[in-house]
């Protein structure tokens, strides 16, 4: 069986190998099935998925974010936010919140019924943008860096809010996401 990947929006993946120029090997994965279709994960590869639903292979990420602390950011965040709304991206010392706006399709004259089969067809087709940052900012006494997305004309750049602990910065901040009050924090 080819190797693939299911992503958040139901879109298939499959892995094939090419050379580039140089004639080195690179990993691209792809949502039309080829004959050159790897059936086995390359050795120290793993599939990545980005906030928007972009799959990608690329080397198996060795984060300085546990998987405590990232686990503890997605549930906060999930729980305080918006459970179907909020995505995440692990990096070697960050944990990026993504964030979609929750539509409201009365303004259109679609109505739908408050279900999870509905809110998982919002998710499915929103587009999602970063939100907060929790970055490491001290690995021995585990405090991290809070930022949030300053979107200001045509560049978009993460703007500092404050240090601390991890859980006491989720707590603050998550349960401003998609909401006006996030901009109260300067």
């Amino acid at each position: 069986m080819k190797l693939q990947y299911k992503n958040f929006r139901g879109k298939v993946y499959f892995v094939r190998q090419s050379l580039t120029k140089i004639g080195k090997v690179k990993y691209v994965c792809s949502t039309k099935e080829s004959d050159s279709d790897l059936n086995v994960m390359p050795d120290g590869m793993e599939f990545y998925e980005k906030a928007s639903g972009l799959v990608g292979i690329r080397k198996k990420l060795v984060s300085k974010i546990t998987e405590e602390e990232y686990k503890f950011v997605q549930t906060e965040c999930q729980r305080l936010a918006a459970p179907n709304l909020v995505r995440f991206e692990l990096s070697e010392d960050a944990v990026s919140v993504y964030s979609a706006k929750k539509l409201d399709l009365s303004k259109f004259g679609i109505m739908l019924f408050q279900t999870d089969k509905a809110d998982d067809l919002l998710a499915s087709s929103a587009t999602f943008m970063p939100s907060l940052r929790f970055s490491l900012a001290d690995e021995k006494k585990r405090e991290f860096a809070v930022e949030r997305m300053c979107f200001m004309g045509d560049r978009d750049e993460w703007y500092f809010l404050e240090c601390g602990k991890l859980a006491k910065l989720v707590k603050k901040y998550a349960p401003h996401i998609e909401k006006e009050s996030m901009f109260d924090f300067l």
